[in-house]
This record gives C-alpha cells, sequence and structure tokens, in this order.
C-alpha cells in the first residue's frame, strides 16, 4: 500500500498536487502534507480534497482518478 503526499504550494493552473512516496517531483518534507497510506490513489485524491479542494494528480507518479 503506498504512502501520498499533498503538496502545500498550489502550482499555476493545476493546484495541489497529490504524489505518491518516491516520486521525483514530490516537493521538500516541509512543502508537503502527508496523506498517509492508501490502497487507491482516489482515496488518496479524496483525502487531499479535505484539505485542498483543489487537488490533482501528480502526472509523473499517478493517474487521473476517474
Amino acid at each position: 500500500m503506498p504512502n501520498y503526499f499533498v503538496n502545500k504550494n498550489s502550482l499555476a493552473g493545476r493546484g495541489h498536487e497529490v504524489h505518491q512516496q518516491g516520486c521525483p517531483y514530490m516537493p521538500s518534507g516541509r512543502d508537503q502534507v502527508p496523506l498517509g497510506f492508501h490502497d487507491t490513489s482516489n482515496t488518496a485524491i479524496g483525502s487531499a480534497r479535505l484539505i485542498y479542494s483543489n487537488s490533482c494528480c501528480c502526472d509523473h507518479c499517478l493517474k487521473t482518478p476517474e
């Protein structure tokens, strides 16, 4: 079960990106909020949207939720 994080900083035109641990595009430790372990990226995005309503998937490490 992967561990997920959301970027505290909103990216222009995208929102707050959610990353799976180990992604090379993850923000530094002080710029991320841990979301914990999730079975799917969909549940991680759902958790991130409770914090930042405009959370989105990292194009590199996650597929867009359906």
